[in-house]
């Protein structure tokens, strides 16, 4: 449950939302309330496309019905035939996933994650067809779930003692539910426990899942307000996910301002009985980030080992990237480099995570001058994700700097925008623009991404990117910056009194 200190913490980044930020607030509060009433009345499925519109506006729930009915009507006929569970799984997976392909592309979750990845597409994640199974459940009365795992999910048939898993990537494979719990990346028993990995979930559960895909996006997008009301709305359902609850405090921390509170809660959390490693390793990271935001790098290098100390396996990517940049930040360009190729080492084994290690390195070979070998970084790192529109833009550049300007303006015209990631893509093309030259272009792009942006890490990339180093003296630049510091960077200097607990009532 959520504690006194969580608790706290809402109310004062509540209070520090004013005037009409403060009435935008409390209108997107009634708006997301009304709806969670409403939606508590909707079928499953209702709920479900709802959600995927959040992701997909163009969704049209009269065509998802229409996909739906058919695929029903196609299964009935059969399913009453068959007398035995496993016949029925078996004919569920010949309809459901013979002709669906697995499609996991990072940037484009909005596409692969969502019910009508599945229903109309024809392909989608793991979480997308997990869905579909559970829509379909819903609409025969089948006992059909689904379950979590880390960065995964399945389905399966539970009904009684009996439990058939269906492993919808693999064409409905049975995998044993301990052999899950054994795979790497492996749960801690802690998470097992608090998360309810390995069980059927409810279908609040399922839609709690969805809701926090939805809020991720909203972020994305740098739409706060809606992602902390799509997670409250989350954190209800389930209310045992202290990951969600530890990516709210961060949300309302960069919403409010209130950063010494935010570090306050976010030490409570991750000190709390029970708490899983993987979750004390994002909150250190957190605390990192922020370090680095304000150029206090010896103790972002602090934080980040403590992660380090306690990270799981899954985990360490992101804590050797966090390190590979805060070594250079401190100018220890060797040690930076061995981090990543560390991070590297653990995972170019298969794993398509390897992308975002080689991508690291590219960066940091690029800032030492070696664009041969950043390039070719790039592109190892583009053959697992060849659609990730970062990985082109990156490329676009090393183009631009190795004289190939025509090449690289080109690739660059081609990458589309993502649907989220507001604030990496508006720092991706103020970056072209500055290796290009373009000065009015850079700083029309400037301008929009420091505008927009709520995280404070990006002054972080403003004081370390040397892209920009051109730009520093412009009286632009000079405006700019240090507005946006100012906004973004909430307190400086930690407070000895106490949290504020009241909520304004108007």
């Amino acid at each position: 449950m959520i504690d006194q200190d969580f608790n706290q913490f809402t109310a004062i980044c509540i209070a520090r939302i004013r005037t009409l930020k403060h009435v935008m607030y409390l209108t997107a509060v009634l708006l997301f309330t009304t709806i969670a009433v409403c939606a508590e009345s909707d079928s499953f499925f209702k709920r479900v496309v709802k959600i995927n519109r959040i992701l997909e506006p163009e969704l049209d729930i009269a065509t998802m019905r229409s996909k739906l009915d058919k695929l029903l009507n196609q299964l009935r006929p059969k399913l009453v035939s068959l007398s035995s569970s496993e016949e029925k799984v078996a004919y569920l997976n010949r309809i459901l996933l013979a002709n669906r392909k697995v499609a996991y592309i990072s940037n484009k979750y909005w596409r692969d994650s969502t019910l009508v990845a599945s229903l109309i597409r024809g392909k989608g994640n793991c979480l997308a067809t997990s869905t579909l199974y559970v829509v379909v459940g819903k609409e025969l009365k089948l006992p059909l779930h689904m379950v979590l795992m880390p960065g995964h999910a399945f389905a399966c048939w539970a009904e009684d003692k009996q439990r058939i898993n269906i492993e919808t990537t693999a064409g409905g494979k049975r995998i044993p539910t301990l052999t899950y719990l054994r795979r790497n990346p492996r749960p801690e028993p802690e998470e097992v426990v608090l998360f309810r990995y390995g069980k059927p979930l409810t279908e609040n559960e399922v839609i709690a899942e969805l809701l926090s895909v939805a809020a991720t996006h909203r972020a994305g997008q740098n739409r706060y307000i809606d992602a902390v009301e799509l997670l409250n709305r989350s954190i209800r359902l389930a209310p045992d996910r202290l990951d969600r609850q530890l990516y709210r405090i961060q949300l309302l921390s960069n919403l409010s301002g209130k950063r010494k509170e935010a570090e306050r809660a976010i030490r409570a959390l991750i000190q709390k009985k029970g708490c899983p490693r993987s979750i004390q390793t994002a909150g250190f990271l957190f605390l990192a980030r922020y370090a680095g935001a304000r150029g206090d790098h010896q103790h972002q290098r602090k934080l980040l080992l403590s992660a380090f100390k306690v990270s799981p396996k899954r985990g360490l990517l992101k804590v050797l990237d966090d390190l590979a940049f805060c070594h250079h930040s401190l100018n220890d360009h060797v040690g930076a480099i061995r981090y990543m190729e560390l991070s590297i080492k653990l995972y170019n084994n298969g794993d398509t995570r390897v992308a975002t290690a080689l991508h690291g390195l590219a960066i940091l070979q690029r800032h030492a001058g070696q664009f041969d070998l950043s390039l070719r970084s790039i592109r190892s790192a583009r053959k697992f994700n060849p659609e990730d529109w970062a990985l082109q833009m990156m490329e676009a550049k090393l183009l631009v700097l190795q004289g190939k300007r025509k090449e690289g303006i080109l690739l660059h015209a081609r990458i589309k925008q993502p649907r989220a990631q507001a604030t990496r893509w508006g720092k991706g093309v103020a970056t072209f623009h500055a290796v290009c030259g373009e000065r009015e272009k850079f700083f029309t792009a400037f301008a929009e991404v420091m505008k927009e942006a709520k995280d404070p890490y990006i002054m972080h990339w403003v004081d370390k990117n040397r892209d920009l180093d051109p730009f520093r003296n412009d009286p632009r630049f000079k405006k700019i910056v240090p507005a946006t510091r100012k906004r973004l960077m909430g307190d400086k200097v930690p407070s000895d009194k106490g949290i504020d607990t009241k909520v304004p009532n108007k």
